[in-house]
């Protein structure tokens, strides 16, 4: 039976109150113990965070200490500085910042993209009542905890997956970010704690990841290496923030209004806006400190990189007035291989390229000049030369770029290169060099890349001593969305780092390798990115016999089949020889027993002895066969000399040359002649110091193999000569 009141609802609040009066669960003592529970559970949190955590980050941070830098107020590289610190000493300290406030910045901006160390505990508990929400990353090796905490920041803990070292030779792609996604509050949310959380909250790493570079030669690139791989952790992390899907394209968002419209979030939307103006104020200033040279055209990477996402393919090259001609007469031959994507040609300024001339190259169809010099900021430096290519690719708006030396032909469609397995699998297909000049660089590599070394570096001929020549870089196919920020470095190393100055003491990228050709497998490698493919073919050269050292190579061949057959002639009179003595020994016998035989045996024996008098007769006139029969064409070498690098496809067809076509790249229209290009011949692949260099770089391949033009080669020479008979030189 009900005990309530029946005078209404005055008789049940006078009922309530002085049951409450009554009960031991009082409002004021349940208010109490609900103090003393949050209480403790804070007293607990404080405790583990002063000594208990420390414990955590200290098992994290031995195999990156050396990368921490110091707290001097000085800048120092941030390769090198304090290798001595660990964690906060005091308990203020530990307090005030936190030991596992370390572990984003070791692990996103300082530490090497492969590194070792292995599984590492995340989180930060930030306040009483805080959520953990584990997400995987890399290939589940460690987790990405993100705590949300009221006010204050939320901590990271995270060691990448992808980054570990693999037994697998081949290279496994890294999964690209899925910018759809982001239209997800909660993801937008996860993205901002991240980067948020990613931006270096002590003033001396800041300082040194700002710091001018002032090393030279190794140290520099190294210095720089490490730096750039740090970006490229706060990069990736900026265009999380930004980029969202917009009618197949990826546009930025106005991350303050956004944050401004989340709801049922647990982040401080002040806290968050202050954090993300923190964070641009300092992705401008270290852009800017690493590649201003790539700023002007798109005011900041972001910009840049977003404008590849749908930019197709398409064909670079860079030309001046003196290469103008060559391009007047290749680019219409690729349009009759097939080659249908638009062409762009990168000059460098009006005194490079003539208006004259950039309207007889746009006057072909799909084709287009630019202008570099508008799109780049060389103060301080100049771009000349080879280090233009790299910049002439970065700045095409193509998203996948095939970029072509001036003087290099195709012997079939360039864009069967877009469908080449390696490049299908990596986004980066390059070509190998003449093997020549063998000398180890692993020291050299050791230095200038920070550890551990990738599979592709150890197939490498810098690596192995084979050659200081690895890439040959008149074709480089790339798709730039993938490998941005490679190609970013790779213009730096071609700008402001290129040149020395033995003055100064200073040793530029040009010093250590030649040219631009090995600065792009280096950027990849410099940046931990190992998506990348080396053409599986040998290069060669094709041209005519090389008269003297031919003649040279026929005169010892003639030489060592004269030896062989006197050595066959030798065998042969030892057999005669034999042969008499027992023709002699049977006569002998033959008349001792003459008066002994039946009758009619003699009429048998005289046939018999003709018989084998036939036989003999036969013997004389041969000669005991070789083991294996002697073929001069099998086993004499060739020399052929020629300025042209031929290169082939997997089944050793003739791909493409660089070159031109004549003798010498200074000889344009009157040089030309297809006669002069008769056989082709691949290096071999076992074989060392195969090839001699010449002046005019001409360069003499000696071999076995030598191999003729079929029709439709032939065709394509005839081709290229006929046009380029018709292009106006002066």
């Amino acid at each position: 039976m009900s005990t309530l009141p029946s005078e209404g609802y005055n008789g049940y609040h006078q009922y309530k109150s002085s049951h409450h009066q009554k009960s031991p669960w009082s409002r004021h003592r349940r208010r109490t113990l609900a103090t003393r529970i949050l209480g403790g559970a804070v007293v607990v949190i404080f405790c583990y965070m002063l000594f208990l955590r420390p414990s955590v980050a200290d098992a994290a941070l031995p195999e990156v200490d050396e990368l921490l830098p110091n707290q001097d107020s000085k800048p120092v590289p941030i390769a090198k500085a304090y290798p001595e610190r660990t964690v906060p000493q005091s308990p203020r300290a530990a307090a005030a910042e936190p030991a596992a406030r370390a572990a984003p910045i070791v692990d996103a901006l300082l530490r090497r993209p492969q590194s070792p160390m292995k599984d590492a505990a995340a989180g930060v508990a930030a306040g009483a009542g805080a959520a953990k929400d584990a997400v995987s990353a890399g290939a589940g090796a460690a987790k990405d905890a993100v705590v949300g905490a009221g006010m204050g920041r939320a901590g990271t803990g995270r060691v990448g997956g992808a980054g570990v070292p693999t037994s697998r030779p081949s290279y496994v792609a890294k999964p690209e970010y899925n910018f759809a996604e982001n239209t997800d509050d909660e993801v937008f949310e996860k993205a901002i704690r991240r980067m948020i959380d990613l931006l270096p909250s002590q003033l001396h790493v800041r300082r040194a990841l700002l710091a001018e570079l002032t090393e030279t030669g190794e140290e520099l690139l190294h210095e720089l290496a490490t730096r750039v791989r740090a970006f490229k952790s706060l990069f990736e992390a900026w265009e999380a923030v930004h980029l969202v899907p917009s009618y197949g394209s990826l546009v930025q968002q106005n991350v303050l209004e956004r944050l401004r419209g989340l709801r049922d979030t647990t982040l401080n939307i002040g806290d968050a806006i202050k954090g993300y103006d923190e964070f641009r104020s300092f992705m401008n200033t270290f852009e800017k400190r690493l590649f201003s040279g790539t700023l002007p055209y798109h005011g900041n990477h972001m910009a840049l990189h977003t404008s590849f996402y749908n930019g197709g393919r398409g064909m670079v090259f860079t030309a001046g007035d003196g290469q103008a001609g060559f391009l007047l007469a290749s680019i219409p031959l690729f349009r009759k291989l097939g080659f249908q994507y638009p062409i762009e040609i990168m000059y460098m300024g009006e005194e490079d390229l003539s208006e004259e001339r950039r309207e007889d190259l746009e006057a072909l169809p799909g084709v287009v000049t630019r202008d570099l010099r508008k799109m780049i900021n060389d103060e301080g430096w100049k771009l000349k030369g080879w280090a233009a290519k790299p910049f002439a690719i970065l700045m095409s708006s193509f998203r996948e770029a095939i970029f072509v030396d001036a003087d290099a032909i195709f012997f079939v469609n360039p864009a069967e290169l877009f469908e080449d397995e390696g490049y299908k699998d990596t986004g980066a297909l390059f070509f190998k060099d003449r093997k020549i000049f063998p000398e180890s660089k692993r020291s050299w590599i050791k230095k200038v890349i920070p550890g551990p070394v990738s599979a592709n570096v150890k197939r490498s001929r810098l690596w192995t001593g084979e050659s200081g020549h690895m890439q040959d870089s008149g074709v480089v196919v790339v798709d730039k969305w993938k490998h941005f920020l490679p190609m970013v470095l790779c213009t730096r190393l071609n700008g402001p780092d290129r040149d020395g100055n033995k003055d100064k003491g200073r040793r530029g990228v040009y010093d250590m390798v030649y040219g631009d050709k090995e600065t792009f497998w280096l950027s990849w490698e410099m940046v931990g990115d190992s998506g990348y493919t080396f053409h599986d073919s040998v290069a060669g050269v094709m041209g005519a016999f090389d008269s003297a050292t031919t003649l040279e190579h026929a005169t010892k061949d003639k030489k060592t089949e004269d030896e062989k057959l006197k050595l066959l002639q030798g065998k042969d009179d030892k057999k005669k020889d034999e042969k008499k003595k027992d023709d002699e020994k049977k006569d002998e016998e033959k008349k001792d027993g003459e008066d002994d035989k039946p009758d009619g045996e003699d009429k048998k024996e005289d046939d018999e002895n003709t018989e084998e008098k036939e036989e003999s007769a036969e013997d004389e006139t041969s000669v005991e066969p070789a083991d294996e029969p002697y073929d001069i064409s099998a086993t004499r070498n060739h020399t052929v000399c020629a300025a042209q690098l031929l290169h082939f496809t997997l089944e050793g067809k003739p791909l493409w040359f660089n070159g031109w076509i004549s003798e010498s790249k200074g000889l344009k229209k009157e040089a030309v002649d297809p006669s002069a290009f008769m056989v082709y011949m691949e290096e071999p692949r076992n074989r060392k110091e195969s090839w001699k260099i010449h002046g005019a770089n001409v360069c003499c391949l000696t071999a076995e193999n030598v191999s003729q033009f079929d029709d439709g080669e032939n065709e394509v020479i005839e081709t290229i000569i006929g046009l380029a008979k018709e292009v106006n030189w002066d």
